[in-house]
């Protein structure tokens, strides 16, 4: 009977491995070699102890099965945390797939920097996209009553500041000067960028679903936290959180943290909020729709120029 037992056990710990997530497997291994073990042990104990009161047997199946249920107990747990991790994973995966449809959004951007310990300023830009490869931004110039609007219409990026000539180049040269200006602020100039950085550089987990205001209404949205791998010299925040919609997927809000040092000034956070949809058609992702037209063109390398 002890012997049916002990393949019974070893029947349903096989089972259980067998079901668990491939990239589980180092864990789940570990604990039922240990676990085997210990059966092999305490089945060696009572060949060699036949005459062993009925009290120390029953303690030893007891201490069998609660090592089978410390087993499934942990791999229980393993699961499900492989679980909520690849539910996080999906739900930023469909929120990059949403930012990349040819659909305008409209979205508000605060972006708050630390300026002592108890000193801090947030600066707000307008964000507008269409699919992966136009976005434009409207910030408020430090010096001037005009705007500033910079933007890239698939790839052919562009600045045109409140007065002078407008700046051409490509995205990489957009961001080199972006990074430069204190009145735009963010680091991430479209949705999908930060996404897209969420997914390949973060760990993810889910967590519970919120309701989220936009304007008067409230959306139900996935919850997804990011945490960043390890420590990276590319100014990475340390955290981001995603709130997704539920029904469609599309980004709500992207929320982007920083961990300062007591004494740091620095970019503290970003804050990413869904506005609404706007018809947008394709004009409005150059620098004509926003006073360029008649203005003198430069390269973003002779940027100078306009000092």
């Amino acid at each position: 009977m002890d012997e049916q037992k002990t393949h019974l056990m070893d029947a349903l710990l096989d089972v259980l491995y067998g079901n668990s997530k491939q990239h589980s497997q180092s864990l789940v291994t570990a604990g039922l070699t240990r676990l085997r073990g210990t059966v092999s042990d305490t089945n060696e104990l009572r060949a060699n102890s036949i005459s062993l009161p009925t009290q120390s047997k029953a303690k030893s199946r007891l201490l069998v099965w609660g090592l089978t249920a410390a087993a499934m107990a942990l791999i229980a747990v393993t699961l499900r945390v492989d679980d909520t991790s690849q539910t996080a994973v999906a739900a930023v995966n469909r929120s990059i797939a949403q930012s990349r449809r040819e659909i305008g959004r409209s979205y508000r951007v605060t972006t708050r920097f630390r300026l002592s310990e108890i000193k801090m300023v947030d600066r707000n830009v307008d964000l507008f996209v269409k699919g992966a490869n136009r976005f434009a931004i409207r910030s408020e110039s430090l010096l001037a009553a005009r705007p500033v609007w910079l933007g890239s219409d698939r790839g052919a990026a562009w600045v045109v500041p409140p007065w002078g000539p407008v700046l051409e180049g490509d995205t990489k040269n957009l961001m080199q000067w972006v990074l430069g200006r204190e009145e735009i602020g963010t680091p991430y100039l479209h949705i999908s960028t930060i996404l897209t950085r969420m997914r390949d550089f973060y760990a993810l987990q889910s967590r519970p679903d919120q309701w989220v205001k936009i304007g008067k209404q409230s959306v139900q949205c996935r919850h997804v936290v990011g945490t960043l791998d390890s420590e990276s010299s590319f100014d990475r925040p340390d955290r981001i959180e995603l709130w997704a919609d539920a029904e469609s997927g599309f980004a709500v809000r992207v929320m982007a943290r920083w961990n300062l040092e007591k004494r740091q000034a620095l970019r503290e956070s970003v804050d990413i909020q869904f506005i609404g949809p706007v018809e947008l058609d394709d004009r409005f992702f150059t620098p004509d729709a926003h006073g360029g037209r008649d203005r003198r063109r430069i390269n973003f390398r002779n940027v100078s120029e306009t000092k």
